[in-house]
């Protein structure tokens, strides 16, 4: 495999095994990003083949002293999974508290279940809340950066976060009691 700079200066000249290379180097991550918006499989990989057109597109333009190829690569991807939001409104789904209470079986790995839980209940969060938590805590984005981004005030940001985590906390304390009550009725 080539080093990364020579493959972004291959791709730049149109070169198809670089631009296969640089794809395979990215998809994974950005599919993981996508998704984290979408909340859907066939979605997110609409987004990633969008920003994988805005990515070779705008190569030349990329400036690896500001950020690495990753870095830039995710934040087209966010920018294209919110585009796509906005676009495609009548996509969202509906999940309820039952869809997100993950039940608990002795024989699996509790710490990975712990994790695909989180994952589900914040999956399950209105978009305007998931949106805002993705983007504070997973892109890293502060409140300016992302009330600029999503054309809304900053302080409706920080309410949104706030909105996100009271939300999280009460379907996760829905989850344990699930539990428990699981626990009481069946045994463990």
């Amino acid at each position: 495999m080539l080093p990364i700079q020579q493959i972004i200066h291959e791709c730049i000249k149109g070169d198809r095994a670089a631009q296969k290379q640089l794809y395979y180097a990215l998809v994974d991550d950005l599919l993981m990003v996508a998704h984290r918006y979408t909340r859907d499989a066939n979605f997110a990989h609409d987004v990633v083949q969008n920003t994988f057109i805005r990515i070779y597109s705008n190569l030349s333009m990329y400036q690896p002293e500001i950020a690495s190829l990753h870095t830039w690569a995710k934040k087209i991807c966010v920018y294209e999974a919110i585009a796509f939001l906005r676009k495609n409104q009548k996509h969202t789904l509906n999940v309820s508290i039952e869809d997100v209470l993950i039940p608990f079986k002795t024989d699996h790995n509790h710490e990975n279940e712990t994790v695909e839980t989180l994952t589900a209940k914040i999956q399950a969060l209105p978009d305007e809340h998931r949106m805002i938590l993705n983007l504070y805590f997973f892109e890293e984005m502060s409140h300016k950066e992302i009330a600029a981004l999503l054309q809304i005030q900053e302080s409706s940001s920080r309410s949104r976060l706030s909105r996100a985590k009271d939300q999280l906390r009460i379907n996760w304390k829905a989850a344990f009691f699930f539990l428990l009550i699981k626990t009481w009725i069946y045994g463990s």
